[in-house]
């Protein structure tokens, strides 16, 4: 099982608004270079089955984390807000990572982590 957080955004008319429709979201490796700005990058950077002393697992945790790439803070900011809008009823933000600015594309980037528990 995986999150559902690319089926949320793509389902949330303020994301689309933004991003496009399908939006431009990718996992890890999958944003083609000159990809149109904003846009955002996943992947999962950790996580574990929810264990017990008998039996299996029921529910995984699995941590995000997601990377908006825009022309400038601003915009990337607000794309972040929009995102948190979209996903945070259905897992938990749990670290801000700072912003950046790519030293190859020059686009800002924005970067959280989201942690989510999906039933197995």
């Amino acid at each position: 099982m995986f999150t559902s957080f690319y089926d949320i955004c793509a389902s949330t008319p303020a994301v689309t608004d933004v991003l496009g429709s399908p939006p431009r979201i990718f996992p890890f490796d999958e944003a083609m270079q000159n990809t149109a700005s904003p846009y955002v990058v996943y992947h999962e950077i950790g996580g574990s089955p929810e264990n017990f002393l008998a039996g299996r697992p029921d529910m995984d945790d699995y941590r995000l984390q997601i990377d908006v790439y825009a022309q400038d803070g601003l915009t990337a900011n607000s794309v972040k807000r929009i995102l948190f809008d979209a996903i945070e009823l259905e897992c938990h933000v749990v670290g801000f990572n700072g912003e950046s600015r790519d030293k190859d594309t020059r686009e800002y980037r924005s970067s959280f982590d989201v942690e989510w528990y999906v039933e197995r």
